[in-house]
């Protein structure tokens, strides 16, 4: 019961937190608008990125993840680098960013504008695209060389001013947004970044514990396509406060991974390559 009890704390908290965030935007996003030169979270975070200038150094090397949701077509008829034997998703450049003419608003970007979305562990790249039970992925493998980027996971600056507005650069990027127009301010801070020299924005996920990695160049001698693999999502979880008795609802799951699984998976993509190959014949 005092985990349940927990668990219900943190959600009202964060609610809270939100709650007082928004304000914080609307006020930020008001000023921003009126073309005020007085707003002072926008002077200290044009301070702010000239400390991280001279503090962040260039990563050497890192390996970081993207993901795709499998179009039906793609898979069945093995088109844009998959390949059933081998089991391998998406080639380079399907894997990559999309082009501009497709680039919908994103947390850092706007239309149009298109930005390489990526996250350092696999997990968070998956969580990150938000797919349906069943639902195959192409999870592709980067690496990325001598590239300056901003990490917001990080406060350079330990005063009770910068503490106060590391916390809300770091909400910018967290939290979950619902509506397009909510990434305004996301995309005013990346592209304060990019005139000042970044390559790309370290930022914590908010779905999970990772990180998220966005790059807004894809510049080939920096980076690496390694290989993508084919993933399949066999089970989500939710979780659910009853706020009027302060517990949980109980979980009632599907049976999910189990040692079948992939093995069971491996036998359908087979049979789908098998009907392909004899729809093409006839």
């Amino acid at each position: 019961m005092d985990k349940d009890i927990k668990r219900v704390e943190s959600i009202i908290n964060r609610t809270y937190r939100i709650s007082q965030f928004n304000n914080f935007v609307k006020s930020f996003e008001e000023d921003i608008c009126a073309d005020k030169k007085n707003n002072d979270f926008d002077k200290w975070l044009r301070e702010y990125i000239q400390i991280m200038k001279n503090k962040c150094s260039q990563i050497e090397a890192e390996t970081i993840y993207r993901c795709r949701i499998l179009e039906e077509e793609d898979l069945i008829s093995e088109r844009n680098g998959i390949n059933i034997e081998n089991l391998s998703g998406y080639d380079c450049l399907n894997s990559k960013e999309p082009p501009s003419a497709a680039a919908a608003n994103g947390r850092c970007n706007s239309k149009g504008n298109s930005y390489f979305y990526a996250a350092e562990d696999e997990y968070t790249a998956l969580v990150e695209i938000r797919p349906v039970v069943m639902q195959f992925v192409s999870l592709a493998e980067f690496e990325i060389y001598s590239l300056l980027l901003a990490d917001l996971t990080l406060c350079y600056l330990q005063d009770d001013r910068s503490k106060y507005y590391a916390k809300k650069l770091f909400d910018i990027f967290s939290f979950i947004k619902v509506k397009e127009e909510s990434y305004r301010i996301s995309q005013y801070v990346a592209s304060l970044f990019r005139e000042n020299g970044f390559d790309g924005i370290r930022y914590p996920s908010s779905l999970t514990a990772g990180n998220n990695i966005v790059i807004f160049n894809y510049l080939h001698k920096n980076m690496r396509f390694v290989k993508s693999r084919l993933v399949r999502l066999f089970q989500v979880e939710f979780e659910f406060a009853d706020i009027s008795k302060n517990k949980l609802i109980e979980k009632n799951l599907k049976t999910g991974y189990t040692e079948q699984s992939c093995s069971e998976t491996i036998q359908l993509l087979n049979k789908m390559k098998k009907i392909s190959v004899e729809n093409k014949r006839s």
